[in-house]
């Protein structure tokens, strides 16, 4: 009998499986730690640009500790993946660096042709301190070409640095800032030739993009009274005439817009988001829109519930105009306040046409990192929940922000006392140049008393993507999301037709969780009696349509 009902058991699990098809899901290929340095600094930073070999060109900086902390730092590049190649450094080494030398690396990009750029900030000598510093890379990682922007010398201010590069039709587009006579924008042709220099005044630049014509945008913020932030875009002409500069205040008066992300669409319309106070004390979320010729189209905003700071985040565009932007908001719930990920979906004319929230389980606080649209037609989604344990989320939906699937990794904190504090921190989330692969950036810090022993780990999870991410279902029709899976706590499941029923099996075939009648369409299931494993869920909605799906418990 034992036999028996063990096979009977498999048959009712296999035959589960086998209809557990629903949606082509994203692979988790690859968690990959940065090589530990071999030269005794810490990384502190990077940044990353996708390459075209299904590779990640990063800059790094790093830096070197005494007991009491940091004495100089040193800027390199490496690639990984694709053809990868050792790590080089750009910065010099000059005999007496310590208190002296702080070189890094604060963007990196690539042009249509495969070629890698990085820009930063590297010590020239002691008459002319810093010098912003822009360096051009072949495909292959071989130096082309190096060049400084820098003060005078005799000038009173000397540290110069880069601020952010761009790449568009043959040209590099450097923002960078001048000890001698402040910001300034300098296109320079691939070879590195000087083509202008145009000073940027009136507000900070941040960032730098071209529309497909090769107009600039430069996208800032500036401050006005005690408190007062507001944002800037202006925008050039490919040799360097002002077109137009445009400010904008969620709402005139001594209040905060925080710059968020910004970009520049098909048409050359410019979005941007804002952390932006419409009352003291409280920032909202905003998706701001203006045309190419400068006017202000539309604002839009998300407020959390408790009515406190919300976070702009990162958008993408989808082919037909559509934006879907990725905001933390601050919320109430269940009587706790914390943080969760909204998605809203905005039509080119700014009409809302969906919103959607990841919440984790635990009521812990959600961040959001990135979004994407992807050549499948599918938004992926970056996240990180914050509990007493961290979790990178990566969630793929349709374009009706309908949650297809979630992959949810824990990142254990396990450094030794007499560790002071550790953190887990999402750093970026990028959609790969080919467009078949997204990694999620993270890095791990752990503060000792002492700094040497002060750690510094950065990781990458690689996922490839789906080609095709629906496949065809021929049991049922449910239109159904499970999340988050894995779950700890709380599972939910959602379907657009009520659910009738749900029964959970565990890979025993033994049932430990079954739901009467029900009228609703949504369900919160209590996980906190379950052991830690994979079960199966068999759901039936009320058409009579059944579908089945495993779920992983914590």
């Amino acid at each position: 009998m034992k036999t028996r009902k063990n096979t009977f058991s498999m048959l009712i699990l296999t035959g589960m499986m086998l209809t557990n098809q629903t949606f082509a899901q994203p692979t988790r290929e690859e968690v990959y730690f940065l090589p530990s340095p071999i030269t005794s600094d810490v990384r502190m930073d990077v940044k990353i640009t996708p390459t075209d070999d299904n590779g990640l060109f990063i800059g790094e900086s790093s830096g070197w500790f005494n007991p009491g902390g940091l004495i100089y730092k040193k800027s390199f590049v490496s690639k990984h993946w694709g053809a990868s190649q050792t790590r080089i450094q750009i910065s010099d080494n000059i005999v007496a660096p310590d208190f002296k030398q702080y070189d890094n690396i604060k963007a990196v990009t690539k042009d249509a042709s495969g070629n890698l750029y990085a820009a930063g900030t590297y010590y020239y000598n002691d008459t002319y301190k810093h010098d912003a510093v822009l360096v051009k890379y072949s495909p292959s990682m071989v130096e082309q070409w190096k060049i400084y922007a820098f003060s005078s010398s005799g000038a009173p201010f000397q540290n110069d640095e880069s601020i952010d590069v761009h790449a568009h039709g043959g040209s590099l587009h450097l923002l960078c800032y001048k000890g001698e006579n402040g910001y300034n924008l300098i296109k320079y042709t691939d070879v590195g030739g000087l083509v202008f220099t145009l000073p940027i005044t009136t507000y900070i630049p941040l960032k730098v993009k071209c529309n497909a014509a090769g107009e600039i945008y430069v996208f800032g913020y500036n401050t006005v009274g005690t408190n007062g932030v507001y944002i800037t875009i202006q925008k050039i002409s490919p040799v360097g005439v002002q077109l137009w500069k445009k400010n904008f205040d969620a709402k005139p008066g001594n209040l905060m817009d925080n710059p968020g992300y910004f970009d520049v669409d098909a048409v050359g319309d410019v979005y941007f988001t804002s952390s932006s106070e419409r009352v003291a004390g409280n920032q909202d979320a905003h998706l701001v829109k203006y045309s190419s010729t400068g006017t202000k189209l539309w604002a839009k905003y998300v407020a959390g519930t408790a009515n406190t700071t919300d976070v702009a985040g990162k958008f993408c565009f989808d082919p037909s105009g559509n934006i879907y932007v990725a905001h933390t908001v601050t919320d109430i719930n269940s009587g706790v306040q914390n943080t969760n990920i909204v998605i809203r979906k905005y039509s080119p004319a700014g009409a809302v046409l969906g919103t959607k929230y990841y919440r984790g389980s635990g009521n812990a606080d959600d961040e959001a990192v990135g979004i994407f649209y992807a050549a499948n037609g599918r938004i992926y989604l970056g996240g990180l929940t914050r509990s007493t344990v961290k979790r990178s989320v990566m969630a793929q939906y349709d374009t009706g922000l309908n949650l297809e699937y979630t992959d949810i990794m824990l990142h254990p904190e396990t450094a030794t006392f007499p560790v002071t504090s550790q953190e887990t921190y999402a750093i970026d989330f990028i959609y790969d140049a080919p467009g078949n692969l997204i990694y999620w950036v993270g890095r791990q810090e752990a503060v000792y008393p002492i700094y040497l022993d002060y750690k510094s780990s950065y990781f990458i999870i690689k996922y490839a993507i789906p080609t095709v991410p629906r496949l065809a279902n021929f049991q049922n029709n449910i239109q159904l999301s499970i999340y988050p899976n894995p779950a700890t706590d709380k599972l939910t499941i959602q379907s657009e037709e009520n659910l009738s029923s749900i029964i959970i099996y565990d890979l025993q075939g033994k049932i430990v969780y079954q739901t009467g009648e029900s009228d609703e369409n949504s369900l919160d299931i209590d996980l906190n009696n379950f052991n830690s494993g994979t079960y199966i869920t068999k759901i039936t909605n009320s058409t009579g349509n059944s579908i089945t799906e495993k779920f992983i418990k914590l």
